[in-house]
């Protein structure tokens, strides 16, 4: 019970962190404009330049960017939002192989927090939208195919 709930409370939260530290790894190497990383729901707990961490720190979060507006915008985003699960991705790669060469200590909650960054990056790469919100994979679809419509638009 208390690994569940130091995996609820302590290491989800830095999962989601390391999965919107992505999307603004992306976005800044494409010269995004504004960015910032929402963390969690609810009232806000904390607000500095780049981030800010809200009460429920533990259901999701967001990163918010925009691009010039000469920029090719709609291919930007999209591997823009590849980049969180990128990041979740590599995470659950590096943390196995360092279990399975006994680099960290076997600890259940490590095995957990891989598997976490596993789902994390799995789960936002499906292609889904719920009212407003939209999956990674979803973004990534929609901009990529903004950006095909665009520049076929151009070139007739």
């Amino acid at each position: 019970m208390l690994n569940l709930l130091i995996l609820i409370f302590g290491l989800a939260p830095v999962a989601i962190l390391i999965h919107e530290a992505g999307h603004l790894f992306a976005a800044k190497w494409l010269k995004a404009e504004d960015y910032k990383i929402y963390i969690g729901a609810g009232p806000v707990l904390f607000d500095h330049n780049r981030i800010r961490i809200h009460l429920g720190y533990f259901i999701g979060g967001g990163t918010r960017y925009h691009f010039n507006v000469n920029q090719n915008s709609y291919m930007r985003a999209a591997v823009v939002s590849l980049g969180g699960p990128a990041f979740n991705l590599f995470c659950y790669g590096l943390l196995v192989t360092l279990l399975s060469f006994d680099s960290l200590e076997p600890d259940p909650l490590m095995y957990y927090f891989a598997l976490f960054h596993l789902w994390l990056g799995l789960a936002n790469l499906l292609p889904v939208k719920m009212a407003q919100l939209e999956s990674d994979g979803w973004s990534f679809i929609r901009n990529l195919a903004l950006a095909i419509r665009k520049r076929e638009g151009k070139e007739s």
